[in-house]
This record gives C-alpha cells, structure tokens and sequence, in this order.
C-alpha cells in the first residue's frame, strides 16, 4: 500500500474531489500556522528562491485583501511579500501568473511569486509560467530551471509538493509529521485524479506496451498451465474492462469459489505492488469467507488483501530477475497456496 494512503485523502477524494487544491492549501496553512518549526523551514524555503524576503511572514489563505485572492499569502505585518498558488492538474487561470505579478510590484521590497506543483509538472508548469511572461512583453532573467527574476525585486518560483514536504518533515514532532502525512495523502489523491500530459518517450518506447503484453501472456500461461487440483478456468474466453484484463478460475474443492484472475491497472496503480490481482465476487456469496481465511497470510505475507465494491481482492507477487517459465510456476505456486486455505479453517489473528 502507498505510504500515502492516508484517511483524510481518501475523504477528500471522495467528497471533494474537485477541491484537491483548496483542500491542500488549507492544510498547508493548517500546519505552518499550528508548527513554528514548520513555518521556518518554509520560509527557508521560500527565502532560498528570493533571498530579499524576511525571516518572519505570517500565512493566510483565500486572502482576498491581498488582491486576486490568491490560494496562500505571507506577509509581513501589513506588508504582503509572498503569494502561494496551489496546483495539482488544474489548468492556470488566464490571470495567472500576470494578476499576481501585477499586485506584488505595488510592494517596495522583494516579493515571490510561488506555485507549488505535482513533481512531474513542475517543468511543463514553469515553461507555461515563461511562456506567459514572454506573451505579455515582460522582461525576465532565469536564475535557475524554476526561478526567474523580473525587475530588481520579483521573482517567481515553482516548487514540487514531494520536495516541500520533505523538507517539512525534517525534524518535525511526531505530532507535526503525523499531519504531514495527512497532506500528503491529499496530494497523492489530487495528483492520481488528474491527467497528466503525454510524454513522447512514452509513446514511441516499445518497452512500454511489451511489458503490458508480458504481464497478460504470464496470466494466460497460469490459466491455462494450472493444475486442476488447485484450479480450473470458468470459461475458455479472457475477460475484461476498460482498465482490466484476465480469466475466471474457480479454486478446487467441494463449493470452491470463482475468482477472477488478471491484470488489474487502477489496483496496481493505487497499491504500488504488482499488476496481478485476483477479485472474489461479492454476488457468490462467499467473499466474506475468502477474506477470513486469507487474512492471517495476507498480513504476514505483506499482501493487500482489501475490500472494493465488486468484492474481494489480493495481489499476487511476481519474481524478478527470472525466467518468464519460473515467474508463472511461482504464481501458479502462490495460487496452490491459497487453494490450501481456502479449503482449510479460518485462521484468526495477523
């Protein structure tokens, strides 16, 4: 499971999910204005790309005195010197960057302009941000690849949430790092929710769809290889959805129950483990009692054994380094396994 599956992301993810944005910065400010140490490193931070601003700024979110209302404001007392914007997949407003720009020249020290951004959107971002600038006639000098300068005493930024949040967690309270997981489930829903763009290495690598075509031929290898005392397939046709591809197997044994067996992508992508699955439907009534009886071994084994709404479902391991023939006699091995405690009795406790 990923290390940022945390509860308040999947609510926001759930109940908002077109709110990722102000969901994050609101957390953001939650934490700098709850964690002293907290703020000090973003400042740090911020003071990193435009060494002008002060040590003290305070946070404010959706600030509209600020003008524009900006997603987060710092400033120092009265004196706005640093505008945060949040993004995830959304889109700049046509505003931005220039609106911002705009408000922050009216101050007579050194501002910054912020966007904090998914790691793989950073360059895509700041390119867009340049792009902006150069369609609207205003001079600017790179300082480096996320940070340029315009005039004696604005600069803009662009930062990835990955790296902001890892220079937040050191040497945080518990406490503090506790809530920064939490923000960092946020950002990890947000991020999964949005489209990114198409990279053209991907498009053109053959590796990338052989790989795909090797993970199904190793299930049809074991779907058609497995022994008939540990399973048989339902049906001599594959099946498939939209995001999925496999085979329905029904383990051995008087009543055994019918899975599906397959490459799973949404599961796959969720957990970070492996791109094989098998789904025990809840319509055949015995889910309730396969995840009984697989749950000791699924703990102990560091299997992701969890609840969806068709049923049941558990990853299957895959070897590295090894022959494709070992890969699917290893499957077909964890899949006896399993045959095994199907048949025998619940065992309690992980």
């Amino acid at each position: 499971m990923s290390a940022h599956d945390t509860i308040l992301g999947h609510l926001i993810g759930w109940g908002m999910p077109r709110r990722h944005e102000d969901a994050a910065t609101e957390g953001l400010a939650f934490l700098l204005d709850r964690y002293p140490q907290l703020r000090e490193r973003f400042v740090g931070l911020l003071r990193a790309a435009q060494p002008g601003l002060p040590d003290e700024l305070r946070f404010t979110t959706q600030d509209s005195s600020a003008g524009g209302r900006p997603d987060l404001c710092g400033r120092q007392g009265e004196a706005v010197r640093v505008f945060v914007e949040s993004k995830f997949g959304a889109a700049l407003a046509d505003a931005q960057p220039l609106m911002s720009l705009e408000r922050l020249a009216a101050e007579p020290a050194p501002t910054l302009l912020v966007f904090v951004a998914p790691e793989w959107r950073r360059g895509y971002l700041w390119r867009e941000l340049l792009g902006r600038l150069r369609s609207a006639n205003i001079d600017y000098r790179e300082v480096d690849a996320v940070t340029a300068e315009i005039g004696s005493a604005q600069r803009i930024h662009v930062i990835g949430w990955d790296a902001l949040l890892k220079v937040l967690r050191e040497g945080a309270s518990d406490e503090a790092r506790a809530n920064l997981e939490q923000l960092a489930g946020v950002c990890r829903v947000a991020d999964e929710s949005e489209s990114r763009p198409l990279l053209r290495e991907e498009l053109t690598d053959p590796q990338v769809p052989a790989r795909v075509i090797q993970y199904i031929n190793i299930v049809q290898a074991v779907a058609s290889r497995g022994p008939v005392d540990v399973f048989r397939a339902v049906s001599g046709r594959s099946s498939f959805y939209w995001y999925a591809l496999g085979q329905k197997i029904q383990f051995s044994g008087d009543r055994g129950p019918v899975a599906w067996f397959g490459v799973d992508l949404i599961r796959w992508r969720k957990f970070e483990t492996s791109p094989l699955w098998l789904t025990f439907d809840w319509n055949y009534g015995q889910a309730r009692t396969v995840k009984e009886r697989l749950q000791a071994w699924a703990s102990e084994h560091q299997r992701v054994l969890c609840d969806v709404e068709d049923g049941v479902m558990l990853h299957l391991e895959l070897l590295v380094g090894r022959e494709q023939s070992a890969v699917v006699d290893d499957v077909i091995g964890q899949l006896r396994a399993i045959a095994g405690m199907l048949r025998g009795p619940v065992k309690s406790g992980a």
